[in-house]
């Protein structure tokens, strides 16, 4: 910068501005009040889903709950994670279909280990009611 200056002929020297007192790092409480700290929300995810009498996920529910960022029930939010060791809760989804019905059971597991089970029926196959269904079950389980 100084040999810039001089083939300029400028005479530039560093000078002070604002305050002078710049305290990195310090929040007062008019900052502090203007932060807002978001809720953590519960972890879950979808370790398996089968189709009971095929033996393998014909309706593709896990992939499509996995894609999901979260599922949600009124105000209560569960973010969906793809990674296994991220989640607060596990469940595995087993369902048979029954024409237009599809009974499932959602196992509810807690460090790999079963802590509980529910069963429903769902008509007219939705996944948006799925996952209603899902959430009502796995909140109580969640931190």
């Amino acid at each position: 910068m100084d040999n810039l200056t001089r083939e300029l002929g400028v005479k530039q020297e560093a000078q002070p501005f604002g305050r002078g007192n710049i305290r990195v790092g310090e929040l007062d409480e008019e900052i502090r009040g203007g932060i807002e700290i978001q809720q953590e929300k519960p972890m879950v995810y979808c370790a398996m889903a089968m189709n009971m009498d095929l033996m393998y996920d014909n309706l593709q529910l896990r992939d499509q709950i996995l894609n999901e960022e979260y599922l949600e029930r009124g105000e209560k939010e569960l973010l969906v994670t793809k990674l296994e060791n991220q989640s607060d809760i596990q469940f595995n989804l087993l369902y048979i279909e029954k024409g237009d019905i599809v009974d499932m059971t959602v196992v509810v597991l807690k460090n790999k280990e079963k802590i509980d089970s529910h069963t429903f029926s769902i008509g007219n196959f939705s996944l948006q009611e799925i996952e209603l269904k899902i959430t009502e079950i796995l909140i109580p389980y969640v931190k």
